[in-house]
C-alpha cells in the first residue's frame, strides 16, 4: 500500500512543471548567490505573477518581523491577491514599498510542497542595509553570522568588515547580499569570541556603515561540537572516462571515547548499487581510528552520473539525521572552465557612471598556454541588416584586464573615464577557450541617455555634391531613415514638405514607413521616388527632451555646368570653322545649376559683373550672359560665380575671338599666266588666304566654272580640252569681303581637226558593241545547258526522294544515328499537305540554301463553316532556289529527319510538307510557328530589362574563434527571402527577365536534347540561334540541317568544301580536327549554350581569333564564368567542355541538375513550365487534324476538302492555339 502511494506521489509530481515566478513590470535578474532577484525603489509597486498548472498555488512571504518599520497590519493592507487566468494563475501586488519589505517572497502549491519558485526582493530606501531591530546576535560555536543584508545588490568590492575595529580581510569572499557575512572557524579561532562588536561598511556613494554585537550562544547539547561531517573526493575537476571517489567522513573530535557502533554513515547516488561488480558502487560506513567514512566509486564516469550525491549520519541517541549533500557535474570532456564569481548580469547604469563587468574562472588541466579569452559586444541597428559583432580591445574609452593566480583567471572589462554612452548598450561576452572547451559570459547592458540623439541619411549615393548639399537624378528610389538613439527608446516623427512649396511640414503617410530598432536606436525607414525638392525633418521626443535634425533631398539632372552658344554674323560663309568665334559674332554664355532658391548666379569678366538673365527650367537655373558683335579685346576668362552665403563655387569659361581680314594674295606675282597640256589633267592654285577661311569659286570667261573639281582652294581639271584655253577667275570670299586671282590659262597640242577624233571613238563602239553580242550568245547557250541538266538532276532526286525502302533495317542500322542514314529514310506520305491548302505570307528570314515564310494552314478535312475559316498560323521553309539540287537536297534531309524524330514538346514539331511538284522547284517544309524567335535574339533584347536573382552569401567556418574563416558562394532570393516569389511577378510577365527564366531555358533544352539522343539523332549544330521560343516561353530545338548565313562570321567557318559552314565555336576538339559528330560533341555544344544563355546572347570566346581557336582550346583554356550563373551551373559547364569525350555527362544528368536548380530559383515557374510543356504535348498531338484526309470514295461521306479563297470570299479565322479548336 504504502508503494502504491508513493508511486502515486511520483506520478502527480512529475506530471506538471513546479510553478513559476514572473513578472511583466519589472526586469528580473539572476546571480549564483541569491538565485532571481528584482531591484525596486522605495515607494514603488510590486507585482508579481505564479504561473502553473495548478488551482491550489499560494504565496508564501518573507519573516519580516526583525526588519525597522515593518508593521503587519499595515503589510496586509498594502497585499492584493488575484486569480489572474482560468489556469488558476496567482497575480500579488504590494503597494508603496519599503525597505522592510526585503526578502524571498515564495510560490508553491499547497498540496505539493516540492513543487514552488522564489524571488529575492530588494528595496532601497535611505539605506543601503536593511534597518534591523536591536537584539543581541549569537552564534554556534561555529560560523559567525554578521546579518548586513543589503538593500539593493553592488559589487562586492565595495563592502568591508571590520571586528573590534579591525578589518577583516577575506570577510568579503564570504559576504552575501541576502544573509551578510559568514566568519568561518578559521577566521576567527586564534581571537576567541566571547562578545564582539562587528561593522559593516559600504565604501561606495554614500558611504554607509552599520554596526552589531555577538555573543556566544550558550548549549544545552554540546555533543555536535564534536563531531565533523564532510566531504572528500578524488578531483574537483570529474569529467567523463576518468575514474572518481566521493567519500563522507565523520570525525570525532571530542576528549571522551569515541564509540563508532552507535553512529553510521550511507552514502546514495543517482546510479549507485551495493554490487561491486557494477559499474557504480556505494560502500557503507569504515571505521578508520576516531573517523567513519562512507564512498561512492564510479569506473569510467559517464555524463548520466551528474546529480545530487547524499550522505546520511544516523545516531542512535539522535531522533534527527543530519543530511549533507553534494552536486556534481560531470564535464563531457577533460578540458573544463568553472566560473567562480561573476558580476550581475544585468547593468543599467545612466550615461557616464562608470561600467565593470568581470568574471573569476577557473579551468582545468592547468596549463596556461591552452587559456585565450576575448571580449566581444552584440548590438543590432536598423541602419545595418543583421546582429553585429564588435571585438573589444584596450583603446581610449576601455580598458581590459587579465590576471591569473594558481590558474584562476580573473577577467575584467571596465569603461574609463566614465565613457559610457546610449551606444555603448548591448550584449557584452567573454568568450574563454581552454583545452578545446568553450564558455560564454554574457552581460546585458544598458546605459540610459542623459539627451536624445536622432540623426537622417540617405542611404543610396548622391549624384554629385555641392556645398555639402548631394543632389540626386530625378525619380531616384531613395531609402531615408529617420533614426533616434535614446535609452529608453524615444518617440519618433518623420516629417516632410516640399521646398518650392514653401508649405509646412506634413507626417509622411504612415504606410510608406518601416518601423525600424535595433538595441539603442529606433525610428523609420521611408523608401520613397523623388519627383520634387523636399525637406525632411526627423523629429524625437522623450519627456522633456527633444532633438529635430532637417535635411534637404534636392533634384539636378546635372552638375552645374557652362556652356557657350556661338551664333555666326550673317555675313559668315559656310567655309568658317563652327567652332571658332570671330569678331562680330554673337555669343551666349548659359551657366546652369541645380535649382535652389538660396543660390545666386551671377557671370564676371576681369572681376566685373556682367548683366545676367535668369530662368528656371524644370529642376536647374540658367544664368545668361549675352555678347553681341564681339571683338578681340573681349578675349579672356569668364566666370560664372555661384553662391550660398558664405559658400561659393567658380566655374569658368575661356574665350578666343579672332579678328578678321578679306583675303589676300599670297604670291608676288599673281597674274602671271599658265600653259597646260592638252588631254592632261592638271590643277590651278588659287593663291587667295583671309581670315575666317573663304569660300572659293572659280569662274572662266565671266561665268561659273563647272568641268573641275574644287579641291580645298585649288581647282582640278581631269582631262584639259581645247576650250578650256581662256581666262579663270578663283574668288575667295569671306565676312570681310571678296578679291579675285585672275590666271590667263593656254592649252597646248590641241588637234587641227575634231573628225579624227570622231572616227576613233565611232570605231571603238562598233567593235564593243560585236564582243558584247557574242559574249551573250555563249551565255544563253550555256544556260540552256545548265537548265536541262538541274531539271535532269532535279527528276533523278525526286524519283530517288520519293522512293521509300521497303528492305527490313538491321538492329544496328537502327541504332546508327539519323544524320548517318538520312538516304535509308523514307518519306512519310502521310505528312503531304495540299498546295491550295497553304497560304504563303512574308519573309520571315533567309539562309544560305533556305528562305522562310510566315504562313496559314487550312484543314484538310472541314466538317463545318465555322472549319472551313479556321487558319492555323505557321513556319514555311522552302529552298532558296528551287531548281537547285543541292539547295532541295539540303531541305529533304532535314524533311526526312522530322518525319522520323517524332513530336516532343521541346523538339520544333512537323505540321507536314508539299512534295508532289518539287520536279518543277517546289518543296515546301512546314513546322510550328515560334512567336519569340530565335534564343539568342530573345535574350539579348532583356540586356537592359533583366532581374539577377542571384544573391551573395558569405559563409563562416568557427574551426578556431581567432581566426574566422569565410568564403562567398551564391544563393537564390527565393532561398533567402520566403517572399520573393510572391513579389516576383515572373509567370506570364512578358516585359520582364530573371535568372530563374534562364535556368528554365537550360532546363527545357536539355529535355529536348535528351529526347534526341533516345532517337538517336545527333543535332550537329547546337546553338541558342537555332533554339526557338514559343509565346509562353517554351524552348523547341529546331534547324536539323539547313545552313544558315550569317552576318558574324564568327559563327561559322568555311571548311574545304566550300558549300558548307562550320560552326566553329560551338564543336568540341574532336569535331573539329576529326569531323566526328556524337552525342558527347553535342554535349559540348549544350555547354556553349549553356555560357550563351547566361550571358544574355553573348558571344563564346570573345577575345579569341577563329585560327586561334583551336589551340587555344588544346591547352585546357575554356570559357570564363558568366555573370549570371551560379557556381555550380558554371561546373556543369566546364564538365561539358571535358577533353576526353567519355567524361561529359548525358543529357539525362543535365536535366536532373538544372531541374533541381530551377526548384531553389523558383517553385512556381518550375510547376508552370511542366504544365505549359505538357499542354504543349497536347497541341502537338493535335496537329495531325490538319494533315491531307485519305481517300473516301463513300457517297455517304459529308467531308469535303477546302480551297481557300481570296480575303474578299472567305473570311479567315486565324488561331494561335489549337486547342480551342479541339475545343
Amino acid at each position: 500500500m504504502f508503494f502504491i502511494l508513493f508511486l502515486y506521489f511520483l506520478i502527480n509530481v512529475g506530471a506538471f512543471p513546479p510553478p513559476k515566478i514572473t513578472t511583466d513590470v519589472h526586469q528580473i535578474q539572476e546571480h549564483a548567490s541569491i538565485g532571481k532577484f528584482i531591484e525596486l525603489t522605495a515607494s514603488e509597486n510590486l507585482v508579481l505573477k505564479c504561473a502553473g498548472r495548478f488551482d491550489d498555488l499560494m504565496f508564501v512571504f518573507p519573516n519580516l518581523e526583525d526588519h525597522v518599520g515593518f508593521d503587519k497590519d499595515d503589510y496586509n493592507n498594502r497585499i492584493t491577491e488575484e486569480f489572474d487566468d482560468d489556469y488558476g494563475d496567482k497575480k500579488l501586488e504590494i503597494s508603496n514599498v519599503k525597505e522592510s519589505d526585503t526578502g524571498y517572497y515564495y510560490c508553491k502549491s499547497e498540496e505539493q510542497h516540492s513543487l514552488n519558485d522564489s524571488i529575492y526582493v530588494f528595496v532601497h530606501g535611505s539605506s543601503i542595509f536593511v534597518p534591523l531591530k536591536p537584539a543581541g546576535f549569537m552564534y554556534n560555536y561555529g560560523d559567525v553570522k554578521v546579518p548586513c543584508k543589503a538593500t539593493k545588490f553592488f559589487d562586492k568590492s565595495y563592502i568591508e568588515l571590520y571586528g573590534n575595529g579591525e578589518m577583516i580581510k577575506d570577510a568579503r569572499k564570504n559576504y552575501n547580499h541576502v544573509s551578510g557575512f559568514t566568519l568561518t572557524k578559521k577566521m576567527y579561532e586564534a581571537r576567541p569570541i566571547t562578545q564582539v562588536p562587528f561593522e559593516c561598511k559600504y565604501t561606495g556613494n554614500p558611504t554607509t556603515t552599520t554596526s552589531y554585537l555577538i555573543t556566544e550562544r550558550d548549549s544545552k547539547d554540546n555533543s555536535e561540537k564534536e563531531y565533523s561531517l564532510f566531504w572528500e573526493e578524488s578531483t574537483e575537476w570529474p569529467y567523463v572516462g576518468v575514474n572518481y571517489t566521493l567519500t563522507c567522513h565523520l570525525m570525532y573530535n571530542g576528549t571522551g571515547p569515541f564509540h563508532h557502533f552507535m553512529n553510521s554513515l550511507h552514502v546514495s547516488c543517482p546510479a549507485c548499487s551495493d554490487d561491486e561488480k557494477n559499474r557504480v558502487t556505494s560502500h557503507r560506513g569504515r571505521l578508520k581510528g576516531n573517523s567513519i567514512n562512507a564512498f561512492v566509486k564510479i569506473d569510467s564516469l559517464l555524463a548520466d552520473d551528474s546529480g545530487e550525491y547524499t550522505c546520511v549520519w544516523k545516531k542512535e541517541d539522535r531522533t534527527e539525521d543530519v543530511v549533507i549533500t553534494k552536486t556534481i557535474e560531470v564535464a563531457p570532456k577533460k578540458g573544463q572552465i568553472r566560473v567562480l564569481e561573476k558580476s550581475p548580469d544585468v547593468v543599467r547604469v545612466k550615461e557616464g557612471e562608470p561600467i565593470e563587468l568581470s568574471a573569476r574562472v577557473a579551468v582545468y588541466p592547468p596549463e596556461n598556454d591552452e587559456y585565450k579569452a576575448k571580449w566581444i559586444r552584440k548590438y543590432t541597428t536598423p541602419i545595418k541588416e543583421g546582429n553585429q559583432s564588435e571585438p573589444i580591445i584596450n583603446d581610449a574609452n576601455r580598458s581590459i584586464l587579465n590576471e591569473e593566480k594558481n590558474f584562476q583567471f580573473f577577467e575584467s572589462l571596465s569603461f574609463k573615464d566614465s565613457n559610457t554612452f546610449a551606444n555603448s548598450s548591448g550584449t557584452y561576452i567573454l568568450s574563454i577557450v581552454h583545452s578545446g572547451t568553450v564558455q560564454n559570459l554574457e552581460w546585458q547592458v544598458a546605459v540610459d541617455s542623459k539627451d536624445v540623439k536622432a540623426k537622417i541619411s540617405i542611404r543610396e549615393p548622391s549624384s554629385f555634391v555641392v556645398f555639402d548639399q548631394p543632389f540626386y537624378p530625378p525619380n531616384t528610389e531613395l531609402h531615408i531613415d529617420c533614426i533616434s538613439e535614446s535609452i529608453p527608446p524615444a518617440t519618433v516623427k518623420f516629417v516632410k514638405r516640399k521646398i518650392r512649396e514653401r508649405s509646412s511640414f506634413d507626417p509622411i503617410d504612415e504606410s510608406e514607413l518601416q518601423a525600424v530598432s535595433g538595441t539603442f536606436e529606433n525610428g523609420y525607414i521611408w523608401k520613397t521616388t523623388i519627383k520634387d525638392d523636399i525637406e525632411v525633418q526627423c523629429q524625437a521626443f522623450r519627456g522633456s527632451k527633444k532633438k529635430i535634425v532637417t535635411k534637404r533631398i534636392q533634384i539636378a539632372e546635372k552638375e552645374p555646368t557652362v556652356t557657350r552658344k556661338i551664333v555666326k554674323n550673317e555675313a559668315a560663309t559656310q567655309a568658317e570653322d563652327p567652332k571658332e568665334i570671330y569678331e562680330g559674332d554673337e555669343i551666349a554664355l548659359d551657366c546652369m545649376v541645380p535649382y535652389d532658391e538660396n543660390w545666386s548666379v551671377m557671370w564676371y569678366f576681369k572681376d566685373k559683373p556682367i548683366e545676367t538673365d535668369e530662368f528656371v527650367e524644370a529642376y536647374s537655373k540658367h544664368a545668361l550672359a549675352k555678347l553681341s558683335n564681339v571683338s578681340p579685346s573681349q578675349s579672356g576668362e569668364y566666370t560664372c560665380v555661384v553662391s550660398a552665403g558664405e559658400n561659393e563655387k567658380r566655374l569658368t569659361q575661356n574665350i578666343q575671338i579672332e579678328a578678321v581680314s578679306i583675303p589676300y594674295h599670297t604670291q608676288s606675282d599673281p597674274e602671271k599666266p599658265v600653259s597646260i597640256k592638252y588631254g592632261e589633267s592638271t590643277e590651278l592654285q588659287c593663291n587667295l588666304i583671309g581670315r575666317p577661311m573663304p569660300d572659293y569659286k572659280w569662274l572662266k570667261d565671266g561665268e561659273p566654272y563647272t568641268e573641275g573639281e574644287v579641291i580645298n582652294s585649288n581647282l582640278k581639271i581631269t582631262r584639259v580640252r581645247a576650250e578650256d584655253a581662256g581666262e579663270f577667275v578663283c574668288r575667295a570670299t569671306n565676312r570681310a569681303g571678296s578679291t579675285d586671282h585672275k590666271i590667263k590659262v593656254t592649252v597646248a597640242g590641241t588637234p587641227d581637226s575634231y573628225w579624227e577624233l570622231y572616227s576613233t571613238i565611232l570605231i571603238i563602239f562598233l567593235l564593243l558593241s560585236f564582243c558584247c553580242t557574242i559574249l551573250l550568245v555563249v551565255y544563253f547557250c550555256k544556260e540552256r545547258r545548265k537548265t536541262a541538266r538541274q531539271s535532269q538532276a532535279l527528276n533523278e532526286f525526286t524519283e530517288m526522294f520519293m522512293k521509300a525502302t521497303t528492305e527490313p533495317q538491321t538492329e544496328a542500322l537502327i541504332k546508327m544515328p539519323l544524320d548517318r542514314r538520312v538516304y535509308q529514310l523514307p518519306y512519310r506520305t502521310e505528312f503531304e499537305l495540299a498546295k491550295e491548302n497553304l497560304e504563303i505570307g512574308n519573309k520571315l528570314g533567309q539562309g544560305n540554301f533556305g528562305v522562310v515564310y510566315m504562313g496559314w494552314l487550312s484543314k484538310a478535312r472541314v466538317n463545318s463553316e465555322i472549319d472551313e475559316r479556321i487558319r492555323l498560323p505557321v513556319a514555311i521553309k522552302a529552298p532558296l532556289r528551287g531548281y537547285n539540287v543541292n539547295h532541295q537536297r539540303m531541305l529533304a534531309e532535314e524533311l526526312k529527319i522530322m518525319c522520323a524524330i517524332g513530336k516532343h514538346p521541346n523538339v520544333i514539331a512537323l505540321v507536314g510538307a508539299v512534295t508532289k511538284n518539287m520536279r518543277n522547284g517546289e518543296l515546301y517544309v512546314v513546322v510550328e510557328m515560334c512567336e519569340n524567335g530565335n534564343l539568342r535574339e530573345f535574350l539579348t533584347k532583356f540586356r537592359n530589362n533583366f532581374t539577377n536573382e542571384l544573391r551573395s552569401v558569405t559563409i563562416e567556418n568557427q574551426d578556431d574563434y581567432l581566426k574566422p574563416k569565410s568564403a562567398e558562394r551564391s544563393r537564390y532570393a527565393a532561398e533567402n527571402d520566403e517572399n520573393w516569389e510572391k513579389e516576383r511577378l515572373l509567370i506570364d510577365n512578358t516585359a520582364k527577365l530573371c535568372t530563374s527564366d534562364l535556368i528554365s531555358f537550360a532546363m527545357q533544352i536539355a529535355n529536348g536534347m535528351e529526347y534526341l539522343s533516345q532517337v538517336p539523332c545527333v543535332h550537329r549544330d547546337l546553338a541558342a540561334r537555332n533554339i526557338l521560343l514559343t509565346r509562353n516561353r517554351v524552348c523547341r530545338v529546331a534547324d536539323f540541317g539547313m545552313a544558315k548565313r550569317h552576318e558574324d562570321k564568327n559563327y561559322y567557318r568555311v571548311s574545304k568544301n566550300k558549300e558548307v559552314e562550320l560552326p566553329l565555336r560551338w564543336m568540341s576538339i574532336e569535331a573539329i580536327e576529326e569531323r566526328k559528330y556524337t552525342q558527347e560533341s553535342d554535349i559540348w555544344a549544350f555547354g556553349i549554350v549553356l555560357f550563351e544563355i547566361f550571358t544574355l546572347g553573348g558571344n563564346p570566346y570573345p577575345a579569341v581569333s577563329n585560327c586561334d581557336l583551336l589551340d587555344y582550346l588544346k591547352t585546357g583554356k575554356r570559357n570564363s564564368r558568366p555573370q549570371y550563373a551560379h557556381e555550380e551551373i558554371y561546373e556543369l559547364m566546364t564538365k561539358c567542355w571535358e577533353l576526353k569525350p567519355e567524361n561529359r555527362p548525358n543529357f539525362s544528368q543535365c536535366v536532373h541538375f538544372l531541374k533541381n536548380h530551377l526548384k531553389a530559383a523558383s517553385p512556381s515557374l518550375l510547376e508552370h513550365i511542366d504544365n505549359e510543356i505538357r499542354k504543349d504535348a497536347e497541341k502537338q498531338k493535335q496537329l495531325e487534324q490538319w494533315l491531307q484526309p485519305e481517300q473516301d470514295s463513300s457517297p455517304s461521306s459529308l467531308t469535303q476538302v477546302c480551297k481557300p479563297g481570296t480575303p474578299q470570299e472567305t473570311e479567315r479565322i486565324y488561331i494561335s492555339d489549337i486547342t480551342k479548336q479541339a475545343k
